[in-house]
């Protein structure tokens, strides 16, 4: 059976469609996960949080939040250039995502809602190591998959001076 240019056009375009499906549900569920992790901090944000003595560099509350929906969409289009590029027997750079993921979640649950700082840092570092190695690994496959996380990694840098002034100071 032979195809036809018009038939090779219509699926360039199914994939295409499904292409942008999996972008947008890559980015949804960054941003869903980044949610979670809100409710979190929600627990004590507003008081036993208030009450700590802060790093001078720290910023207002409401910029966590921007950054944060800024960084989690960077992190969906990320994970999508991958999802394009990496074969199923290829899914160490996905794993490490969904490593760096759970520590990400797992942070404002330790300093927020258990109130545990100490916790919450080392935490912070094991996930600057999994965005790292997560970084290299999506590097191999799409530079600018791994560019992208890039601003992710400034931002837990900074996260882990701010976390560890609360913890040398309270």
């Amino acid at each position: 059976m032979k195809f036809k240019i018009s038939d090779k056009i219509f699926f360039w375009r199914e994939r295409k469609k499904t292409s942008r499906k999996v972008l947008a549900l890559s980015i949804f569920f960054c941003l869903l996960i980044g949610g979670i992790g809100a409710l979190f901090t929600q627990v004590s944000v507003h008081t036993w949080y208030e009450g700590l003595l802060k790093s001078p560099l720290t910023p207002p509350n409401f910029v966590f939040g921007l950054v944060w929906t800024i960084l989690y969409a960077l992190m969906g289009i990320s994970f999508w250039l991958i999802w394009e590029k990496v074969k199923f027997s290829e899914l160490f750079p996905m794993l490490m995502f969904g490593v760096q993921f759970c520590f990400n979640l797992l942070w404002p649950i330790l300093f927020f809602y258990l109130e545990s700082p100490t916790a919450a840092f080392v935490d912070i570092i094991l996930l600057f190591i999994a965005v790292v190695v997560t970084i290299e690994s999506f590097r191999r496959y799409s530079r600018p998959a791994a560019a992208l996380l890039l601003p992710y990694l400034v931002w837990v840098c900074y996260a882990i001076n701010l976390n560890l002034y609360i913890v040398m100071h309270n």
